[in-house]
């Protein structure tokens, strides 16, 4: 039995619904019939789900592994008042309905994305997936649940982007959508993937590294384009992420591997047919000897390293030491300076500083050319919002060097900031003198850079 289509508009299996959203109508897993109760999971699939779950926990309790699967709500779910009236009265959370459970290590973020919507679009209108800040919520959510780890907004860069989605493309149309998406992260991280070597999305596969993480940690993740989807927002986090597009759990993949947290997950319209993982062939020789993929040599190398892991660690080493080389953030105005009193380093390995609001100050001494302007690039972590300020001095002035005359100055947000500031004085002279903060707080410097700006580049 399938839903009458001559109350609502579908075309191309795309279905017309308020305020221009589009929504996935059936698909191959006939989304709308197992939302509105017409069609049913089996038996087999609920049992399925179920003993999954339990014996990943199983797995992951015994070896000592932190693990949580998320179900992705279906977008018709969180955005039920957006579908016409003749179909949002019917449709139902297929999780609720047959596979909820009291179990811990679930998470279906539906009630989390729509507190969320009071404040922004937590889904796209021409897309069946989540925005940027959607994916943030259930991350957010996701490492207060697991690490009790509260993360911050203004770690992550958000813009709003036009585009279009798969929806419209689906519908031939040219159809744009502006969208909150997420643009920056920071840049101390390397991705591969293998994507442009498949022909579809099956066997997708992205490995990242993140040079000094917050907590160290490796992360695996099996899942669908949802799970894919989180992982710029768990860059900050984890040293090492692997992403496999699978509905599996490969234990082969974990033992090499060797993750200290595993994420499993589906959109919720896959638990409309759920296969025992004990149905799962080996992933790394699904693509074995095939003629006609040919991934790059980066993501071999990536591969290659991070399955090496726990058996051969000397590879994987090799391979973080060469990156490291690559990602380690640059410090180069921090060459020579000296600390005022009231300015006290807090890291022995990193460039953490505690200040109180009382002259807290760096002096340089910089080889700064007459005529020429220079570019100061920072990324920094802060505690509080506050001011940055770089007083500067002139070459042909006596006396104190600095004044309110010659400062460049930045608002400094709570959390990740990343800023330029460009100098042209022409007489500058040979002393720098940096006030991170002007109130009590704590200032982490990540990059710090000083470059001559050549004419025209301005």
């Amino acid at each position: 039995m399938t839903l009458n289509v001559t109350e609502f508009q579908v075309k191309n299996d795309v279905l017309f619904g308020n305020n221009s959203y589009l929504f996935l109508y059936q698909g191959s897993q006939y989304q709308f019939d197992y939302l509105t109760g017409k069609k049913k999971p089996s038996t087999q699939s609920i049992r399925n789900f179920k003993n999954n779950i339990q014996n990943r926990i199983e797995y992951c309790s015994k070896h000592k592994l932190d693990y949580l699967h998320i179900v992705f709500p279906s977008k018709p779910v969180v955005k039920a008042e957006e579908l016409p009236k003749s179909l949002s009265r019917d449709v139902h959370s297929l999780y609720l309905r047959y596979y909820k459970n009291d179990n811990t290590k679930i998470y279906y973020p539906r009630d989390d994305l729509k507190n969320k919507e009071s404040e922004s679009l937590t889904f796209r209108k021409l897309d069946t997936h989540n925005s940027g800040v959607g994916y943030y919520t259930i991350v957010e959510n996701m490492m207060k649940k697991v690490f009790n780890i509260s993360i911050n907004q203004n770690m992550y860069e958000f813009s709003d982007i036009t585009t279009d989605g798969e929806l419209t493309r689906m519908l031939n149309s040219n159809q744009l959508e502006k969208h909150t998406a997420l643009y920056y992260y920071p840049q101390n991280y390397h991705m591969v993937s293998n994507r442009k070597s498949l022909r579809g999305n099956t066997n997708d596969v992205m490995l990242t590294h993140t040079y000094q993480s917050l907590l160290g940690k490796r992360c695996l993740i099996f899942g669908d384009s949802f799970c894919k989807d989180i992982v710029p927002f768990l860059l900050p986090f984890f040293s090492d992420i692997l992403y496999i597009r699978s509905a599996f759990f490969h234990e082969d993949i974990i033992q090499m591997y060797a993750p200290d947290f595993i994420i499993t997950g589906n959109a919720e319209r896959y638990l409309s047919h759920v296969k025992s993982d004990n149905e799962a062939n080996s992933f790394l020789f699904e693509l074995y000897g095939s003629r006609d993929y040919y991934p790059s040599l980066d993501y071999l190398e990536a591969l290659k390293a991070q399955l090496s892991y726990r058996f051969y660690p000397h590879v994987y080493q090799s391979f973080k030491d060469k990156l490291a080389l690559l990602l380690k953030p640059s410090l180069k105005l921090f060459h020579n300076y000296k600390l005022h009193s009231n300015i006290k380093q807090t890291h022995e390995k990193k460039l953490v500083f505690q200040t109180n609001n009382v002259g807290q100050l760096w002096l340089f001494c910089m080889d700064f050319k007459v005529g020429c302007s220079y570019r100061f690039s920072f990324e920094v972590y802060s505690s509080i919002a506050s001011t940055f300020r770089i007083f500067y001095s002139d070459k042909e002035l006596k006396g104190y060097p600095f004044s309110g005359e010659r400062v460049l100055r930045y608002s400094l947000r709570e959390g990740f900031n990343t800023f330029s500031l460009v100098c042209h004085y022409q007489t500058l002279g040979q002393l720098l003198r940096i006030d991170p903060l002007l109130s009590t707080g704590e200032i982490e410097f990540i990059v710090a850079e000083v470059q001559e700006i050549e004419k025209g580049m301005i």
